[in-house]
């Protein structure tokens, strides 16, 4: 079965991306627009002399180069080829085919396909099918040119457009309302149903298809779906070259919906009340039973959102070992719905939730994501990205047709440990002799190790422990790993000095003290990338494409990175590496709403967008539910202070590399670089963020802070107004003396949960 799943997602990605010599755009009037293919590559010979001139001219990666081409008295000319900001010299090349001072692409017969104003896809990847139409990314004007010998002999215009629909988690609401249960009763078989949508976003009519044949319109499945849809109100239109296009819906299976609840819950959860306290709920018991649900369905109309698809708000409570729905309301509207809908003659009174067998978790007193502080006052996340999901007191509730039979009470806490020690223990990584060893002689050093530390932050054991160098060209292993058989002496005196720090983070999740992953930086290289690089490449480890390296990094990942990515971190690493500041983001009510819209977090949804695209959403979701596994792909994109995108490099799991075809990875990769739209950040993107980096005056500055800190601790514990205000002003201080960075680093991240949950673990270098 897995071989066949992941047989068909190969199938899948076989709708090509249109492939070409470097990035190509043409001036037709008044008008700037995309070429998909560059003219060039038809010509090998051409091809060859443009590829030694880059050479010549000391350009390093001399595939990627961008040409500006015109359409003028129906004939083809190139104006000009630039290559970093540089026009390149093309003397002598094109001598053959100038006419009036004109190159005119004479060696050129074929079709050029012209592109111009927005892009988006026509099937959400939850939605793309191969019965369903292409999944390629569509323009709002697509011209097909043809050319002979350079001039033009055809033209044809195609227009697209689309309108946006407010509910982008439509897919999640149609499995919660459709009775799908009900509707394969007496078949017995699968549904593919279609929505045709007007210009509007109104449903004109659905279709239904069961075993290959349509069902009438009469039929009972058919008339589900249509009013379904209707309750939804406002579809996405997709039109191409003049035809709305039909959407298929695919409801999402009610095992995986009640896994998604756990997630969608965090947004706008169902409130629950038990002995007078409030509760967030990381589950929607009223749309358990779809039966019970039908009864809800009708006051419903047009309440869907993204951000509540199952569009109402519910208020529970448990008393006397049941749990009883007391409130219901339209998400959209906030009206009270009747409870009367679901119990006829109900007067108001709360509702036994007889039709409900689960469990859920019940959140209270803030999340943990809140309990700490970086240097500057604000509230840091800690731990994996999954600990925002985690609240300082959780409930356990088991429920057996509307009966409580069970509840377990989980206090969750994190506490600091030893910072000092831990300076001290990192100062002393990288005071210590590594050039008495000749496998680390002048190697820059990576180290990581995991603790596990005890309810008080002592230390039971550090172990895993590895230390990345880099390595020569020629050698035949590039880290060196704890090995049972070798005993390394830099192994022992990394776990001796890491002993030395008395008390560790402690964070007691569920139950339980969780390990903590700790890397660091501990020799920043000082030799040339050009003789050495940090992974070393044997056949079992990674191999290289035309213009990609791809390193196996372990059993779980792989990175993929153009071939000039080490030459351009070589000169990286000489500047200021700086974080990303939000700019006029209040910390005070409504912050979470402000940031949501900042600018700098809509370019990230927007890079998101087009980096997942095409395809690679339904790739990795096939692979993690097939195969029963978390997938991760996180797209790691470098960047100046004027915006201007350097370079990029993608990590994934490698079952997803295994079928994910090159040239999705490749598209994703000519995303993370700017795509069409050019390597660089819109100036107020760029005007919204402050990039601030870390220099010895900066460090300085810092040690104040934290002296003042412990000198004020037991001042400000007390409420002492004077202790918290001169702890405020040496916060100021710090923040004044901050250097301006010269570039920065954004990680586009996506996570695929398998049944199996379990997450990949990573490192902080």
């Amino acid at each position: 079965m897995k071989t066949l799943v992941l047989l068909v997602i190969c199938l899948c990605g076989l709708c090509g991306l249109v492939e070409g010599h470097g990035f190509a755009k043409i001036v037709i009037g008044r008008d700037t627009l995309v070429m998909y293919s560059c003219p060039i590559g038809q010509d090998s010979v051409l091809t060859r002399l443009v590829r030694e001139r880059l050479v010549r001219d000391s350009f390093r990666y001399v595939e990627d180069y961008y040409s500006l081409w015109r359409l003028e008295k129906g004939k083809l000319c190139l104006e000009k080829i630039e290559k970093e900001n540089r026009q390149v010299d093309i003397s002598g090349i094109f001598d053959a085919y100038r006419e009036k001072g004109r190159i005119v692409a004479g060696w050129f017969s074929g079709e050029l396909f012209v592109v111009g104003g927005e892009s988006f896809y026509p099937y959400r990847n939850y939605s793309a099918s191969i019965s369903c139409g292409p999944i390629t990314r569509k323009f709002e004007t697509e011209i097909t040119y043809t050319f002979r010998n350079g001039v033009m002999t055809g033209r044809k215009k195609v227009h697209n457009s689309l309108r946006e629909q407010g509910n982008q988690m439509s897919h999640y609401t149609m499995g919660m309302l459709l009775n799908v249960e009900e509707m394969k009763r007496d078949r017995g078989a699968d549904f593919d149903a279609y929505v045709y949508p007007k210009s509007d976003g109104r449903v004109d009519h659905v279709e239904v298809m069961c075993r290959k044949g349509k069902l009438a319109p009469d039929d009972p499945a058919t008339r589900e779906v249509y009013a379904c849809a209707e309750l939804i109100g406002d579809w996405r239109v997709v039109t191409l070259d003049g035809e709305i296009q039909r959407v298929l819906v695919e409801p999402v299976e009610r095992k995986y919906r009640l896994e998604m609840d756990k997630y969608l819950s965090r947004a706008y959860p169902d409130v629950l009340e038990m002995d007078g306290v409030l509760y967030r709920m990381d589950a929607f018991p009223l749309h358990y039973d779809s039966e019970v649900f039908s009864r809800v369905r009708p006051y419903l109309k047009e309440a869907f959102t993204t951000e509540c698809p199952w569009g109402y708000h519910a208020r529970w409570k448990i008393a006397e070992e049941k749990l009883w729905l007391t409130e219901v309301r339209n998400a959209r509207t906030g009206e009270l719905i009747p409870l009367s809908v679901i119990v006829p003659g109900n007067e108001g009174e709360p509702v036994e939730a007889s039709w409900y067998t689960g469990s859920f978790k019940m959140g209270a007193r803030g999340s943990l994501d809140s309990l700490w502080y970086d240097i500057e006052g604000r509230e840091v996340a800690c731990g994996a990205p999954t600990r925002r999901y985690i609240d300082r007191k959780e409930i356990v509730c088991e429920v057996e047709q509307g009966y409580v039979v069970h509840q377990e009470v989980r206090n969750n806490f994190a506490h600091r440990g030893d910072t000092v020690a831990y300076r001290h223990f990192v100062e002393m990584l990288r005071a210590y002799d590594w050039d008495r060893y000749p496998e680390l002689k002048g190697r820059k050093l990576y180290c990581s190790f995991t603790v596990y530390p005890l309810m008080d932050g002592r230390a039971d054991r550090i172990g895993c422990i590895q230390l990345v160098t880099t390595c020569d060209l020629n050698r035949k292993r590039g880290d060196e790993r704890e090995d049972v058989g070798i005993a390394r002496p830099w192994m022992e005196f990394i776990r001796h000095a890491a002993e030395s720090v008395p008390f560790w983070d402690v964070r007691y999740f569920r139950g339980k003290v969780e390990p903590q992953k700790v890397g660091l930086e501990i020799r920043k290289k000082t030799s040339d990338y050009s003789q050495e690089r940090m992974y070393v490449y044997r056949e079992d480890r990674g191999f290289e494409t035309e213009k990609f390296i791809v390193v196996e990094q372990n059993d779980r990942n792989v990175q993929i990175f153009p071939k000039n990515y080490y030459s351009i971190r070589d000169s990286l690493d000489k500047r200021m590496f700086g974080w990303v500041d939000l700019l006029a983001v209040p910390f005070e009510e409504g912050e979470e709403t402000i940031r949501e819209n900042h600018p700098w977090n809509r370019w990230e949804k927007e890079m998101e967008k087009r980096v997942f695209g095409g395809g690679v959403d339904r790739f990795a979701k096939a692979v993690a539910d097939s195969l029963l596994m978390d997938i991760m792909i996180d797209v790691y994109i470098y960047f100046d202070r004027e915006g201007r995108i350097i370079v990029s490099s993608i990590e994934m799991s490698r079952p997803l590399f295994e079928v994910l075809p090159q040239a999705q990875w490749e598209r994703m990769f000519y995303e993370s670089m700017g795509g069409d739209c050019g390597r660089k950040i819109l100036e107020k993107v760029m005007n919204s963020i402050s990039l601030y980096g870390l220099n010895d005056e900066y460090r300085k500055s810092l040690e104040n802070v934290e002296k003042t800190a412990l000198e004020c601790r037991e001042k400000i514990a007390s409420g002492d107004t004077i202790a918290q205000r001169v702890l405020q002003e040496a916060f100021m201080l710090a923040r004044k003396s901050r250097p301006k960075a010269d570039y920065g680093r954004v990680c586009i991240s996506k996570r695929y949960y398998g049944e199996s949950n379990t997450m990949n673990s990573w490192y902080v270098w």
